[in-house]
């Protein structure tokens, strides 16, 4: 199962960028929202940090990666990415109303945008990737970045690169399921990693 994981990055075409690559392009602060305008927010009561909230479709998203530390969890750029959490960890760390996106939550939101084949584009923001990121353009201020995986050995790999959003979906005793977003393409996809990495988590709303 964990080779399956490993293989994907073959696929995709990412040669393992670690941390600190020179051929990484890392804006310097934070990457520009273009024309995001984020009238709404969330104050998460367990340690005060604000997360801006996008509605789409009917759904009620947080517009930044969850950065609440726990143990357990990872960050390269905590500020800029949010945190990166196990698997175990993301299906309990959600601030109360919010929770981890199940498979069917997330698989509404990518037909909302059109489809598998033109979703990733629609969710990245437009700056702050790796060039020449594909198709980014964030059009409904999802503002997704490339916060990159902690792997089992504890390297922080494809910063810039590509970034991957756990579900509540169990793929096996070693894996789960999360979408993955790349820089050299404009779709999004359905995979599974191992449950010790260290992905992204993006909260909806109850």
């Amino acid at each position: 199962m964990f080779k399956a994981s490993i293989f994907l990055f073959v696929l995709l075409g990412v040669m393992g960028c670690k941390k600190n690559s020179s051929d990484d392009q890392a804006n310097q602060g934070e990457p520009s929202n273009q024309n995001c305008s984020y009238t709404e927010s969330f104050t998460d009561p367990r340690d005060l940090q604000v997360y801006p909230i996008v509605v789409i479709g009917n759904q009620t998203w947080m517009a930044k990666n969850l950065n609440y530390a726990i143990t357990g969890s990872w960050c390269h750029n905590c500020a800029l990415y949010g945190r990166l959490y196990s698997w175990g960890n993301a299906l309990t760390i959600a601030p109360p109303g919010w929770h981890l996106p199940t498979v069917e939550e997330w698989d509404k939101l990518v037909t909302t945008l059109g489809g598998y084949a033109v979703a990733g584009g629609k969710l990245k923001n437009m700056s702050g990737w790796r060039a020449p990121n594909s198709e980014a353009i964030n059009s409904r201020c999802f503002s997704a970045l490339p916060g990159a995986y902690r792997a089992s050995d504890g390297q922080i790999i494809d910063v810039n690169s590509n970034t991957a959003y756990w579900t509540t979906l169990e793929g096996g005793t070693e894996v789960a399921n999360a979408f993955l977003l790349g820089y050299l393409y404009g779709k999004i996809q359905k995979t599974n990693f191992s449950k010790a990495w260290g992905l992204s988590v993006r909260c909806i709303k109850d």
